[in-house]
C-alpha cells in the first residue's frame, strides 16, 4: 500500500475515532452545532450522528417512527468549495430518490436532525420531490433490507441553477459539472418492523 493511501487511511480513521467519541456523548445539546473539532482528515469525509457508515437508519428516521432526516456532518472541507449538494438514494431500488438538498452554502459542515422535512435549514437551499411526490426527506420504507446510500458533493459554484422541479438525474448531471469532490456513506434499513 502507497504512503499516501495510508496516510489518507489513517486521517479518516482518526476523526471518525474522535467523531465518534463526541458521538457517544452527545445529546440533544448536540444538534446545535457542528462537532466541536477544529480540524479534520486533509479528504473530504462524511458523517451521521444518527447511525454509523453500513450500520442500521434508527427507527426514527424512517417511515415508522418519525420520518425525519438524520444529522450529517463533513469534515476535511476543501478549500475551493463553493456550495454542497446531499442526495439519499435506495441501492436495492433503482436509485429511488429519497432526499436531494443542494444550494447548502459553503461554510455548511451539518444539517440537524429533522432538517427535512420542514426543519431548520441554512437560508437559499433548494430539496427536490422525492419518490413519493413530496418535498423533502422521505425516510425508509423497504418491505425487506435496504441499502440506503447518502452522497455529499462538493461543488465549485454557489448554485446549480437547477429548479426544485428537476429531477434527481437533472441534479447529478448538474453537479457531476462542477465538482470539486464527492464522498458516500450507507445506511441500512428493512426487514423485520419494530
Amino acid at each position: 500500500m502507497k504512503l499516501d493511501t495510508l496516510a489518507r487511511t489513517a486521517g479518516i480513521t482518526l476523526i471518525a475515532m474522535t467523531l465518534a467519541g463526541c458521538h457517544s456523548r452527545c445529546d440533544n445539546a448536540c444538534d446545535s452545532g457542528p462537532p466541536d473539532e477544529d480540524t479534520g482528515p486533509e479528504v473530504l469525509a462524511l458523517f451521521s450522528k444518527s447511525f454509523d457508515d453500513g450500520e442500521q437508519i434508527p427507527v426514527s428516521f424512517s417511515c415508522d417512527g418519525d420520518d425525519l432526516s438524520p444529522r450529517m456532518y463533513w469534515a476535511g472541507i476543501p478549500a475551493e468549495v463553493a456550495s454542497w449538494a446531499l442526495i439519499m438514494i435506495d441501492m436495492d431500488a433503482s436509485d429511488t430518490p429519497h432526499w436531494a438538498i443542494y444550494d447548502l452554502p459553503a461554510d455548511t459542515s451539518w444539517l440537524a436532525e429533522g432538517a427535512s422535512p420542514g426543519g431548520v435549514q441554512p437560508a437559499g437551499v433548494i430539496e427536490l420531490t422525492n419518490f413519493r411526490g413530496t418535498v423533502g426527506y422521505a425516510g425508509p420504507c423497504p418491505p425487506a433490507e435496504h441499502h440506503y446510500r447518502f452522497t455529499l458533493y462538493a461543488l465549485g459554484e454557489n448554485s446549480l441553477g437547477v429548479s426544485s422541479d428537476a429531477s434527481f438525474g437533472d441534479l447529478e448531471a448538474a453537479a457531476q459539472a462542477v465538482l470539486i469532490d464527492s464522498v458516500s456513506m450507507t445506511g441500512v434499513y428493512g426487514g423485520e418492523r419494530p
